[in-house]
């Protein structure tokens, strides 16, 4: 552990396993941050971490607000998911941490407002599935990252080439419904952050089904109304099934609509262009 004087440090509560006790005990400096859980203890220096966000209590896989720590080990990519009912006030610390020491973190978040309205489309999606909502696409482009949404479009799409997303948009955007154009807008940044689109190519596509979902829908709430069935449809899940994904999608976006600082917060009528230009 290194020799400095911990910015802050919190004495969580120990976790059994078994017969004993485990610590649960995190330390915070400037440029490293020190974490013991569950008997295993690491030393993250700064620069390898590339992302760090608070997940919010917003359906009943998060009890409390959760500090989501993402970094490099020995060239792999790494999670720390710790929350406050382990670690009491956490997540406020870590605010603080963001703003006032690493205010880089942020940086790389700061879009212009229609890339926003697009985040916020997905957003009730992209928490379900543990991504960073204020993210475009819900993560980073790295490189463990590309080979993830690769298989994704594979798996869920057929997609194996730029040309094949290509063609899948195209027909997806072509008098397509509400299910249609919110799924095109995800799968056009999975084609970012895999590379078969530049960031450019990605936004145009989100761009053209984010104007219809506006001629489509009343709002936020509405378009949800309208996605949802159309997903159950063909996902073969009942949104009334409390063990579903869409369940927790629902819940997730009920709970948003509430909350102060939400995605949701831009207008959803917004005059959406390319802005990314200027």
């Amino acid at each position: 552990m290194y020799m400095q004087t911990a910015l802050f440090e919190i004495e969580g509560i120990p976790r059994k396993k078994v017969i004993r006790e485990l610590r649960s005990y995190i330390a915070v400096f400037p440029g490293h941050i020190y974490v013991e859980v569950d008997g295993e203890s690491d030393d993250i220096d700064i620069r390898d971490v590339f992302n760090i966000f608070i997940q919010e209590p917003l359906y009943f896989d998060i009890k409390s607000r959760t500090t989501v720590i993402d970094y490099y080990f020995e060239g792999e990519e790494m999670r720390y998911k710790l929350d406050d009912g382990t670690y009491p006030l956490l997540s406020a610390h870590m605010e603080k941490m963001l703003e006032n020491y690493w205010p880089y973190f942020a940086g790389k978040k700061q879009y212009p407002d229609t890339v926003r309205w697009f985040n916020a489309a997905c957003t009730a999606l992209n928490i379900a599935d543990d991504l960073d909502p204020h993210i475009f696409g819900g993560m980073f482009d790295t490189m463990e990252a590309s080979v993830e949404q690769k298989k994704v479009l594979y798996d869920n799409w057929g997609v194996e080439n730029r040309a094949g997303l290509r063609e899948t948009l195209d027909h997806m955007q072509q008098d397509g419904s509400v299910w249609e154009h919110v799924s095109a807008i995800r799968i056009a940044a999975c084609g970012f952050i895999c590379g078969y689109f530049n960031i450019k190519t990605a936004l145009g596509y989100c761009l053209s089904s984010g104007q219809s979902l506006q001629t489509m829908c009343l709002g936020w709430d509405d378009m949800m109304n309208k996605y949802l069935p159309e997903y159950c449809m063909r996902g073969k899940q009942d949104l009334a099934d409390e063990n579903s994904k869409i369940y927790d999608v629902l819940e997730i976006h009920r709970n948003l609509l509430t909350t102060a600082e939400s995605p949701y917060t831009i207008d959803f009528f917004y005059p959406l262009s390319e802005d990314w230009l200027k």
